[in-house]
């Protein structure tokens, strides 16, 4: 996403639409962290690529992480954070742990699955 921001800042509008599906243990976290990113003025699109890397996705499967607690997940997100943005760890974590924003901008939509949605997007692009 950020080398196709890079390339079409000027010409295009980009927003992220966040949608954790109730059916991904993980969802709500993710799209809470992307959230605390922004409001911590964060590189969102970085972090965003960073979380979406083939690999780390796998890491954060339902299947991968059925023995993890959310201490665990949440160390294994921070650390993408981090290594992705210049937020520190200390601000990340206070963040998700304090910050009433994020957990209210990032409410799972549940009732949208009860209308046959199945898959999301991540990003728009406007003209």
């Amino acid at each position: 996403m950020t080398e196709v921001y890079e390339k079409y800042k000027n010409d295009v509008k980009f927003r992220y639409t966040l949608f954790p599906l109730p059916y991904h243990t993980w969802a709500f976290l993710l799209a809470k962290s992307v959230q605390a990113v922004d409001l911590l003025n964060g590189d969102v699109f970085s972090f965003i690529d960073a979380a979406y890397v083939p690999a780390n996705q796998a890491m954060i499967y339902n299947s991968a992480t059925a023995d993890s607690t959310v201490t665990d997940v949440q160390s294994m997100v921070a650390t993408w954070v981090t290594n992705s943005t210049a937020i520190s760890l200390a601000d990340y974590n206070d963040s998700m742990a304090n910050d009433a924003n994020v957990s209210e901008r990032s409410e799972p939509r549940a009732g949208l699955c009860h209308r046959r949605v199945r898959h999301t997007n991540t990003i728009r692009f406007f003209n």
